[in-house]
């Protein structure tokens, strides 16, 4: 284990947590009596995964502790610290007058708060700069995002320090910036929103305009861009209802969420492997708060509403009638003078923009369709009156229907099936498929206790490391079983969800501390599980392998007691030290202050 590549996944602040606490054991287990996470040479991230990377790659590059980067990651994470600066930022017209190329929107917002809270304006280079120097033991790192020219994995790669090794495209085949000079200036603050902007909640990056800065303007981002055409996009796309007329601009693209492409980073790992052949990983750290597991579709229940039973037409025909009546009824008030004119004039206020609205509607639906039109446009033209036909309640009923279908698709269907095709290129073309350990936030949840009960095969309880169904039975490893308090830690960790705040809720039930927390025992137990597991161990370090497996498990033992353990022992020399315990409540149990 003396070349360690990371991936770190996609997930939020879930990710965020978890893969802290990847790092933190690492930093608390021993080789040859250096940490292990001395020995990782490479991380890759997508989304929420790149906060911890870009921090962690920061903060050796210039020196820090692992006590200072760690208290300073939590702090960040703190509640809803970071979504308050971005919306703070998103209404004050400061920011922007300074930022005028910026796109005044949300991700802008959070790039800018990413910039001055979390790497204090920092670019790029700083991290090029001390890796080629060969002052820490990280040689590269990778940071995904999603570009919408070619729908390919745009990858913000460090230089490594030996040329020979090669570092790859900062970029990818299609789209790829050449000139690091240019590179180096790119904040990271713009490289983690690229990273972590993920589609309905956040608009695109656009390049070069949302990375510009007083540094670096449009002309030395598109004169170090190579752009290949897209052969396949028209340069007038009719099919585009919301740009029909506007000409494609060729040096100018989109980038969006890493975790679009490759959720896990592996195609990012797969990448530096292949590069290193020459001085092979061997050790691939799969950190993943992602599952294979899906929620099966369900129909929406029926949507009954006031006025659900009328259609749009009839409601829109309706409100006309009562404006056309109110306006009467204020003419005849500032006629008469009448001393409830005041009255009507606020109601009259608030409605009467919805005149403006239906004549919009019954514009739209009245133009001629036309063959330039394309033919998405000719038929919303040709058929979409028919909506309005419809009562409100079944309408809604076949929006929320296809909500519910296509966040299903793209958040669970389509994200799983290139999780599992990622997975699945990993373990076929990783020069040694035991090199791979795969450290999940879900290894040791109940969940993963309900999946396997389902049919207890020996290959089942080979993967869990247990027996679900006996779990004081050691199996053939001699690995202890996870506790029950261990299993309540990692479910509360594992259903979490993906956002980028931590709620007055969560903070009460200390959700953050239980997923870092999680990461640190899950980790101990996925790494003591592969040298149990793997045949072909290196032969030149076996004392110092021999050496690990005990603190693994003399540090398995301790988690299965207290799966807060190392958690409080990294409290200790804070002024205000935060201890958890988990205690028993009736028929479960609950995290606490102790």
């Amino acid at each position: 284990m003396k070349n360690i590549a990371l991936a770190f996944s996609g997930g939020g602040f879930r990710a965020a947590a978890f893969s802290l606490g990847t790092l933190s054991y690492l930093n608390k287990a021993q080789y040859n009596n250096i940490p292990l996470l001395h020995n990782v040479k490479f991380i890759g991230s997508a989304s929420g995964g790149s906060i911890t990377n870009l921090a962690y790659s920061l903060s050796i590059a210039q020196g820090k502790s692992f006590d200072d980067f760690y208290f300073e990651l939590m702090d960040a994470m703190e509640g809803e610290k970071l979504i308050a600066k971005a919306f703070e930022i998103l209404k004050d017209n400061s920011y922007w007058k300074t930022r005028a190329h910026k796109n005044r929107n949300l991700i802008n917002a959070f790039a800018i708060a990413y910039d001055e809270m979390l790497f204090n304006k920092v670019e790029f280079g700083a991290l090029n700069n001390t890796y080629n120097a060969g002052n820490c033991h990280i040689e590269q790192v990778c940071v995904n995002a999603t570009e919408f020219a070619n729908g390919l994995s745009f990858r913000f790669q460090s230089k490594h320090k030996n040329p020979d090794a090669g570092s790859g495209l900062l970029g990818n085949h299609f789209i790829n910036i050449s000139d690091d000079t240019i590179a180096n200036k790119i904040k990271l603050g713009d490289i983690l929103a690229s990273s972590s902007c993920f589609p309905g909640g956040f608009e695109p990056l656009i390049y070069p305009d949302d990375f510009m800065h007083e540094k670096l303007d449009t002309k030395e981002l598109t004169d170090a861009l190579n752009y290949r055409d897209n052969p396949f996009t028209n340069e007038i796309n009719p099919e585009d209802i919301g740009n029909a007329k506007e000409p494609k601009d060729q040096k100018q693209f989109a980038l969006m969420d890493g975790g679009i492409a490759d959720n896990q980073a592996i195609g990012s790992v797969n990448l530096a492997a292949k590069r290193n052949k020459d001085n092979p990983f061997d050790l691939l750290l799969i950190t993943d708060v992602s599952s294979y597991f899906i929620n099966a579709y369900s129909t929406p229940k029926q949507v009954r509403i006031p006025l659900g039973k009328y259609s749009v037409r009839q409601i829109g025909f309706t409100t006309a009638l009562l404006l056309l009546l109110f306006i009467v009824t204020v003419l005849a008030g500032i006629i008469l003078k009448l001393e409830w004119l005041k009255t009507v004039l606020l109601i009259v206020a608030v409605i009467i923009p919805i005149l403006f609205i239906l004549p919009k509607f019954r514009y739209l639906f009245k133009q001629k369709a036309n063959e330039e039109d394309g033919t998405w446009k000719l038929m919303v033209l040709n058929y979409g009156r028919y909506f309005l036909q419809l009562p409100l309640n079944a309408l809604l009923l076949m929006l929320f229907t296809r909500l519910k279908s296509v966040f299903l698709m793209t958040t669970d269907i389509y994200l799983k099936q290139i999780r599992r095709k990622y997975y699945e290129q990993l373990f076929e073309d990783a020069s040694s498929p035991e090199t791979v350990v795969a450290n999940a936030i879900y290894d040791l949840s109940r969940i993963k206790d309900k999946v396997a009960s389902k049919k207890i095969e020996e290959d089942v309880k080979d993967e869990l490391g247990y027996d679900p169904e006996n779990p004081d039975k050691k199996p053939k490893n001699n690995l202890p079983a996870p506790s029950p308090i261990i299993r309540y830690v990692a479910e509360e960790a594992r259903k979490a969800a993906t956002t980028l705040w931590f709620d007055p809720y969560q903070q009460k039930a200390m959700l953050k501390e239980i997923i870092v927390a999680t990461g640190q025992f899950t980790t101990c137990y996925n790494l003591l599980k592969h040298l149990k597991k793997r045949k072909n161990l290196p032969t030149d370090d076996t004392q110092a392998i021999a050496q690990l497996q005990l603190q693994l498990e003399k540090d398995w033992n301790n988690f299965n007691k207290d799966p807060f353990w190392l958690f409080n022992e990294g409290q200790k020399n804070r002024q205000e030290p935060l201890v958890l315990s988990v205690i028993k409540t009736g028929a479960d149990y609950k995290v606490v202050k102790s």
